[in-house]
């Protein structure tokens, strides 16, 4: 019980100043407490940041911060930039080729961005945060893919397309290594013409395949003949040699023969005379006696109209 007014009001003033003073602090905690919570910035994986303060309106251009938590305080943040392949398609890209035809075209790339401290400033300070980076990096693209189409007539893009891409994917790379870039892949995914001109392009492709596919078929031919060009006196060669062999195993064959029946004759002429010689027959008597040894010789039937010799026609008369 207070003892009197003034010592009820002394009383609740030292109470209000207790309930004020823990008020304040509690404030103050949370504010210091959210301070500390607000300056600090995440990184994702493959990202990395510059440091920007928002109060000071400065760029830290000497600190790179890779990935993770960092306390940078309050009033600042990162500008992020990634470190990972970015892809980009474009569809529906308007250009025209040497001979002036308008092509649809649709094209996608990858590109990545530099990440050093010194690039990624002059990056930001040229051209911003990193969507502004990916628009410029489009409209380089965009740029190389029609300069690169102008080279090139429209049948080329049929007919030699892979020369067309190369040009397009040197020239994008060409230029965006100038703005802290690096394209890493090129694709021409595809072309559209005209629907009036589709036909005859098409039409002019085929006959050029068509007159490709007939030098060719005429180099096999031309090939294939030359070689029974080259082929022909050798197998004419051997053609002869098999027919001198041919020729040699005849006349081998005819000479073995010959011998042989030479040297029956020689036998049998030797054989004569000594019969001859033995029973003392003239010439007309040996003639005869070899006559009727031949028709003795024989073993098949056979009907056969000969002359009698003389000396047996004057025999048998006077018989």
């Amino acid at each position: 019980m207070c003892d009197g007014l003034d010592d009820c009001l002394d009383s609740g003033s030292s109470r209000a100043k207790y309930y004020c003073g823990g008020g304040i602090f509690c404030v103050v905690l949370i504010v210091i407490i959210t301070l500390v919570a607000v300056g600090f910035s995440t990184l994702e994986p493959n990202e990395v940041g510059l440091e920007y303060d928002s109060v000071a309106l400065k760029l830290n251009e000497k600190k790179l911060f890779e990935t993770g938590r960092h306390y940078i305080g309050v009033g600042k943040r990162f500008f992020k930039y990634p470190k990972s392949l970015q892809t980009v398609t474009l569809s529906g890209l308007g250009v025209r080729s040497g001979d002036g035809l308008a092509i649809g075209v649709d094209v996608a790339f990858t590109y990545r961005i530099a990440t050093t401290v010194r690039d990624l400033v002059s990056l930001y300070l040229s051209f911003g945060e990193v969507d502004e980076v990916g628009r410029l990096y489009q409209r380089i693209a965009t740029s190389a893919v029609r300069d690169a189409a102008a080279k090139f007539s429209a049948f080329a893009f049929i007919t030699n397309r892979t020369a067309v891409a190369t040009e397009m994917e040197l020239l994008l790379n060409n230029q965006i290594v100038q703005f802290q870039g690096s394209s890493q892949t090129f694709q021409l995914l595809n072309f559209v013409f005209p629907r009036e001109l589709e036909a005859s392009i098409n039409a002019q492709a085929q006959a050029q395949e068509d007159a490709q596919q007939a030098l060719e078929d005429l180099a096999r031919a031309t090939v294939n003949a030359n070689g029974i060009i080259a082929r022909a006196p050798n197998e004419a060669q051997l053609l002869v040699q098999a027919s001198r062999a041919d020729a040699a195993e005849i006349t081998e064959n005819n000479q073995a023969a010959i011998f042989q029946v030479e040297n029956l004759l020689r036998a049998e002429a030797v054989s004569y005379r000594q019969v001859a010689a033995s029973l003392g027959l003239s010439n007309s008597q040996l003639l005869s006696f070899i006559w009727i040894d031949a028709l003795n010789a024989s073993k098949k039937a056979l009907n056969i109209v000969l002359d009698t010799p003389p000396v047996l026609q004057t025999a048998i008369s006077a018989g």
